[in-house]
């Protein structure tokens, strides 16, 4: 578990002081260290970050003058330190640094745009928002955010084979992405917003990394939750989403509190919009002509030719 402290000056050593050649003891520590830190840094794009190579056994990086975060070990060698094998390099802090997730409460029926556009600003600079649709809970990032993706798919021990479904606001918005012929308008019109993620044929709007790895094809949704329409409107693009049903989990996460606990490290921000459903949307492919119930879930699948 990751934790960051705010550390202004802590058992004398002036953090916002610290420079790229000073060594502090392991006494100085709040935790145990059995090696004194190395001197040099790697800096990142953000400027005055600065990353430390540190021991294996007790990887940490410093933000001078702000947080002093302990994190896990990086696989990678640090180039500054040659063939020492007991030194590693600290990946740059915009993909390292981990602070506590920001927790929303949203009102479920009439969601405060305040934080619906605070949302809509942590999602569009990279993070993951936990949200609430109209069937469970779902993790979701923005379209085309290879790192926030790879991040769902580490989180959910997802392969590259796992289906990611495109959630919009409307019909009009998931016609940029999809391509619908007028059955499936008239199934889409029908069924739209709903508990129903369809799956239909790409268009190239689509990035390929969340493209089925045989067929164009997408999963694309438009939820009626007031909070995820919300969101959406704000946002003015789709959210790449997944269900949020954690590893081992047959059913979606459904209590707030709970996420923050299991979470609180590894999303940016959960909204809060009370409990939700512990059910799948019902998937519909529309991608071959006749319609094919793929997956019942909290919606009525009879519409689509199946009595289950």
């Amino acid at each position: 578990m990751l934790r960051i402290m705010t550390l202004p000056a802590v058992n004398g050593v002036n953090w916002s002081a610290i420079s790229s050649r000073q060594v502090v003891t392991p006494s100085k520590w709040s935790m145990a260290c059995s090696l004194p830190i190395r001197s040099e840094p790697w800096r990142s794009w953000r400027g005055n970050s600065v990353c430390w190579s540190l021991p294996a056994a007790t990887s940490m990086a410093l933000v001078p003058g702000a947080r002093l975060a302990f994190i896990a070990p990086c696989p990678r060698i640090c180039h500054l330190c040659g063939a020492d094998s007991n030194m590693i390099n600290l990946l740059p802090p915009s993909e390292q640094e981990v602070t506590v997730s920001q927790f929303f409460q949203v009102h479920p029926e009439n969601p405060q745009p305040r934080l619906i556009k605070q949302a809509a600003e942590i999602i569009k600079a990279g993070g993951l928002v936990v949200y609430p649709t109209d069937s469970s809970y779902a993790l979701g990032c923005q379209i085309g955010d290879k790192s926030a993706i790879e991040r769902i798919r580490r989180l959910r021990q997802l392969d590259d084979k796992h289906n990611f479904t495109l959630m919009c606001c409307d019909l009009s918005q998931l016609g940029l992405f999809a391509k619908v012929d007028t059955g499936a308008f008239r199934a889409l019109k029908a069924h739209t917003p709903g508990p129903y993620t369809f799956i239909l044929n790409a268009t190239r709007e689509v990035p390929r990394l969340v493209l089925h790895p045989k067929r164009r094809t997408i999963g694309l949704r438009v939820p009626s939750h007031p909070i995820a329409q919300a969101l959406l409107e704000q946002l003015g693009e789709p959210l790449m989403s997944v269900s949020l049903i954690m590893p081992g989990d047959t059913v979606p996460l459904s209590d707030p509190y709970e996420m923050r606990q299991i979470l609180e490290h590894q999303v940016d921000l959960i909204i809060d919009g009370g409990i939700g459903g512990i059910s799948a949307s019902t998937v519909i492919n529309l991608s071959e002509g006749e319609p094919q119930v793929i997956r019942v879930g909290c919606g009525d699948p009879t519409p689509f030719g199946d009595d289950a």
